[in-house]
This record gives C-alpha cells, structure tokens and sequence, in this order.
C-alpha cells in the first residue's frame, strides 16, 4: 500500500514532511514530490497548489508516476453549515462542485453519478479525530464543495446552501476525489474550519490557517499510525 497525501498549500504539509523518514524529493516538471515512510507507511506528498486544476493535476500524477493506491487531502475549508465552528472537522461522504454542473459529469465521459469517498478511510478518519484531544473542537461527516474561489460573501455562500447543502467550501476535495474516481483509488478529504466562509473569512483564514492545518495533519498522523491493510 503507498498512500499519497495532498495539501493545497505548504502550511497542510509541512506537519507530514517534517516527521517523514528515507524522505526523496522529486520534480515532475514545476511539482515537487516528496517519497518516504511517514508512521510506518510508505507515502508520497506534495502541495498541489489552489484550485480544481492543480489538484487534479497532481493527483494523477500521484498515481501515475508514484503508483499510489490510496489518496488523503488534508487542508483547511470554510464553514457552511451552521452547526459548524472554526476548528471544526469535516470528514468527505461526498464531494460536489458548485461553480460546475454535475450533468456533465452524469450524461458526458466518463459517466460519473457521484463522487464519493472510500467508507473505510471515513471511517479510519473519524476513529483518528476521536483518538486525538482537539479540544472543543467537533468532528462531523457529510459533503463538501469544491469551487475556483475564496467564498467571503454571506451572499454567495446562502447561494451554495441552497444549491447544493454542503457542510464546509473549499477549492480542491471534489477535483481529487473526482480523479480518484476516475481511477478507482479510494479517497478520503479531511477538512478543519478556518473561517466561516463570510466577510470575515479572509481573516480569519489567515488567523487559523496553521493551528487548523495541523488539527487536519494530526488526523493523517493518526490514521497512518492505526491504517488497515484493506482500508
């Protein structure tokens, strides 16, 4: 098994790299790959970048050219629902997209009714959240959407809830679980609140973007740790 571990940005990998062992950096054209063993497992791990494109582009290469057979998304995302808080956890059941419309997906190659994530890695996910003290922080499982943009407009995002009732925004999950499908590699996307996608939201992003990139790397760490061979 050889897991690949994607963050959008260097601050949701930085965390992994640093406890990584045997670590090898490859450059596949502007990408960095960083190879090891991380808890014991074999990884791959890469900051992919903000938005769809690059993510997607990644992941595949992350299949492709590292053969990873399992894939994590770690990162920070906006909240949605208003059970949520910051430094809340959201754990993918489902992915969707709300800047693109899912009948491409269902009536156009290559035929997708949903993208949805590997029940064993939500599983695994959820077990490692409650292994861990966050706090006052909650752990929720449910959907989360994808879109090119930063969502801080209360506007936009009661458009998003109406739309398509999503638990947390961000700007990669539904792009690498898309791709997963694809490719029929299971997927899990870990998601922890850094702003509650409003007015407020480009500051508080950049207030929690640390402390909640690594509630969401501790999560990997764990799930690494405890990982079932038929995950």
């Amino acid at each position: 098994m050889k897991w690949g571990i994607i963050g959008a940005m260097p601050s949701e990998v930085e965390l992994l790299k640093q406890q990584m062992e045997d670590i090898c950096e490859t450059k596949v054209g502007r990408q960095l790959f960083w190879e090891g063993v991380l808890c014991g497992q074999e990884v791959v791990v890469c900051s992919c970048g903000i938005g769809k494109v690059n993510a997607a582009i990644t992941t595949q290469m992350m299949i492709d050219r590292f053969e990873a057979d399992h894939i994590i998304n770690t990162g920070i995302a906006g909240a949605i629902h208003h059970d949520l808080k910051v430094l809340d956890v959201v754990i993918s059941r489902e992915l969707c997209y709300h800047d693109y419309n899912a009948r491409f997906m269902r009536n156009y190659p290559p035929y997708i009714d949903a993208i949805c994530a590997s029940e064993l890695l939500v599983e695994s996910a959820v077990e490692a959240f409650e292994a861990i003290d966050h706090g006052s922080s909650c752990c929720f499982v449910g959907k989360i959407a994808s879109g090119d943009q930063f969502i801080e407009s209360s506007e936009v995002k009661n458009k998003i809830v109406e739309e398509h009732h999503p638990m947390c925004v961000e700007m990669e999950g539904a792009a690498i679980g898309h791709t997963c499908t694809v490719n029929d590699v299971p997927f899990v996307i870990i998601r922890t609140m850094s702003d509650n996608a409003d007015e407020n939201a480009a500051d508080s992003a950049t207030n929690f973007e640390e402390v909640a990139a690594k509630h969401s790397a501790d999560i990997v760490l764990e799930m690494l740790s405890h990982c079932k061979d038929n995950a």
